[in-house]
């Protein structure tokens, strides 16, 4: 037989996958057209905490027990997208060792700067040894100078960061929607990981800044 169905209407997402392929109607016609009688492919549970997982996926499986339905599949929204989120780890952790390789790069320019400074400055270590200035003094103010140098580095590209971030919030960077699964760039600033780059450029400067002290 024919089945025939009225479109009440075409719907925009913003997720390109949705857009392209999702249709939604009601239960008794979708097993109608697909001619599967009573039954259902699958349940989308939604849980108030996105993050709860773990609890999530144990509360459905005892229910399905309880049911005498453990045979069924229970898979999270992490396990689906798998693949994905494998390709964004990597993509950290690459992220991660261009960022560290930067600072690296930099923290030999403070060394060099460093010993320049401390070569060019030796008449005046001359001058404060002979006044008595013990040697600890003048490492220290070399070190401090080192860190310095990295506090205003580390200051300024965090702050550089962080309002480039959020422009990107603000006005958005579009993408072609029929290429990415999204229309525009999400942006996500984590303060713990904004606070361990800061201390670990600061650490990384500190020791760059010791052999020239």
């Amino acid at each position: 037989g024919i089945l025939a169905a009225k479109v009440g209407g075409v719907f925009h997402s913003g997720m390109y996958e949705y857009d392209r392929k999702n249709v939604y109607m009601p239960l008794p016609v979708a097993q109608a057209f697909l001619r599967t009688g009573d039954r259902v492919s699958g349940i989308e549970v939604k849980l108030h905490d996105i993050e709860a997982l773990e609890a999530g996926q144990l509360a459905v499986r005892a229910e399905l027990e309880r049911l005498g339905r453990g045979e069924l599949i229970v898979e999270s929204w992490k396990e689906l997208n798998r693949n994905l989120f494998s390709a964004m780890f990597l993509e950290k952790i690459a992220m991660f060792v261009a960022l560290l390789f930067v600072v690296l790069v930099a923290s030999f320019g403070i060394l060099a700067s460093n010993l320049m400074s401390v070569l060019e400055k030796s008449k005046e270590i001359a001058i404060l040894k002979a006044m008595g200035a013990p040697d600890k003094l003048i490492q220290r103010v070399f070190v401090a100078e080192g860190l310095v140098l990295g506090l205003l580095g580390a200051a300024g590209g965090i702050a550089i960061g962080l309002s480039l971030c959020w422009a990107l919030d603000r006005f958005g960077f579009p993408f072609n929607e029929n290429v990415y699964y999204i229309e525009r760039l999400p942006v996500v600033v984590n303060p713990l990981e904004v606070t361990v780059v800061g201390f670990a450029a600061l650490a990384i400067v500190w020791l760059s800044s010791l052999y020239p002290a």
